[in-house]
């Protein structure tokens, strides 16, 4: 088993809650950065671990990923 980091779209999920004149962004009950607005446009202050991109937030995620099969049960001197 490898464990490889991912992104994923996570931005149907997040939503967001108007706090203390703030917009807060949350996924789940997890507060993950808010949302301010300028001159210059909206911008995004995430929490580590997740990104914003072409108006799509994703999360950075460990998955597992399972090796080539072929190559498990091989002996010690790597032949298959």
């Amino acid at each position: 088993m490898v464990l490889k980091q991912t992104q994923v779209d996570i931005t149907e999920g997040v939503v967001g809650r108007i706090e203390n004149g703030e917009m807060n962004l949350f996924s789940g009950e997890d507060r993950i950065g808010k949302v301010t607005h300028s001159d210059s446009g909206i911008a995004y202050a995430l929490e580590d671990g997740y990104q914003a991109e072409n108006d799509r937030i994703y999360q950075t995620v460990d998955v597992t990923e399972t090796p080539d099969m072929k190559y498990t049960d091989c002996d010690q001197g790597g032949w298959c």
